[in-house]
């Protein structure tokens, strides 16, 4: 039973992998092709969460995060907060409720600095570019897989970068920050995305 387990989580994840890498082969602009930016970025960062590995959650959290009913629920959970625009938190709804190796993924609007501390995965759209220092100081040493997409995301210590080469989503890690992270990448994610700094 252990081995189809297994057997069954290897061929998830050969499969998550897979459809990570056709996003990176379709332009964004192709004819016919009406899956808007968010939307890709959205897929994509599903299968980043699939090729993450978060320590345990515990209660040394902090007191912040409620009683020890609301922590044993967010082991069961992975939070997904937003800051910023409207656009990417409407095209990340369909993320609500899908289960990730037995995790629901809840989609949730951060607008406060403070209540970073929530979420298992920040996405910080360019909108927020300004905010980005105050943001990266909160995050760090959090167990936070950070998503960007700005020009200066990478350089402020944001973990992964969407960009665009020739219409096509493709996306950077920063192996400092990777290195140092409570949140650990997987070697696949690695071998696809590119590597700076």
């Amino acid at each position: 039973m252990a081995c189809a387990t297994t057997r069954q989580r290897q061929t998830a994840a050969l499969f998550s992998f897979l459809a990570l890498f056709f996003c990176l082969l379709f332009p964004l602009a192709a004819p016919g092709n009406n899956v808007s930016e968010y939307e890709i970025k959205g897929a994509m960062i599903v299968n980043f969460i699939r090729f993450a590995t978060w320590p345990d959650l515990g209660p040394d959290l902090g007191p912040d995060l409620g009683p020890d009913s609301d922590i044993q629920t967010r082991k069961a959970n992975i939070v997904v907060g937003i800051m910023g625009n409207a656009a990417p938190f409407d095209a990340f709804a369909p993320m609500q409720d899908r289960s990730i190796d037995g995790r629901k993924l809840s989609v949730r609007h951060i607008d406060a600095v403070y209540e970073i501390s929530q979420c298992q995965v920040l996405f910080i759209d360019k909108s927020q570019s300004s905010r980005l220092t105050e943001i990266m100081k909160a995050v760090d040493g959090l167990p936070i897989l950070t998503i960007g997409e700005s020009g200066d995301f990478i350089k402020t210590g944001g973990l992964i970068s969407f960009y665009f080469q020739n219409d096509h989503i493709r996306f950077a890690i920063n192996g400092k920050t990777a290195a140092k992270s409570p949140v650990k990448i997987g070697s696949k994610l690695m071998e696809i995305g590119k590597i700076v700094y």
